[in-house]
């Protein structure tokens, strides 16, 4: 269990040749390549124990940029007894390559770019919020409006009252 790179060696037998808990990663040390990048090695060690030499079973694995690669093992061998090396070429191996940069840019268009934009524009090119604030501030002056004009009724209604006699006598 929590093996990185497994032997197998017939239908019911396995052995751990590096432990994924038990790693180092260095340089890479694989087939050379043309690239800027050449890659990774890791080392996984601490595997089952070999007891031909009483020492527990290792492996370096030299992962190679290949950028159109998505992972493709080209070989694998044993040099001492119960070590292991294997050679893997992978896209993701290639990483961020040196002398290059990343110069990120911003563009305004006044034309929304596509239809599923999260703030529709209205009729006339004016965003949909300009609208909705419009209308708030059109329904609250309406309101004050007729709670002013409620009101002027009010104190005229009273003040007629107030004119036919003095009750307070």
């Amino acid at each position: 269990m929590g093996s990185a790179v497994c032997q197998i060696q017939g239908p019911a037998t396995s052995y751990s040749c590096g432990m994924a808990s038990n790693f180092v990663i260095s340089d890479y040390g694989g087939d050379v390549n043309d690239t800027i990048c050449p890659g990774v090695r890791i080392t996984y060690t601490n595997g089952d124990l070999c007891p031909a030499l009483q020492t527990n079973r290792s492996t370096v694995l030299d992962i190679g940029c290949s950028v159109n690669n998505t992972g493709t093992v080209t070989s694998v061998t044993e040099g001492d007894a119960c070590d292991y090396a294997a050679q893997m070429l992978a896209g993701a191996a290639c990483g961020y390559i040196p002398g290059t940069s990343v110069t990120p840019s911003v563009s305004y268009s006044p034309i929304p770019t596509n239809s599923t934009d999260a703030s529709p524009s209205s009729s006339g090119g004016v965003d949909s919020w300009v609208w909705w604030t419009l209308g708030a501030v059109g329904i609250v002056l309406l309101v004050v409006v007729i709670a002013g004009a409620g009101f002027f009724v009010y104190k005229k209604k009273r003040s007629t009252y107030d004119s036919l006699g003095d009750y307070d006598d």
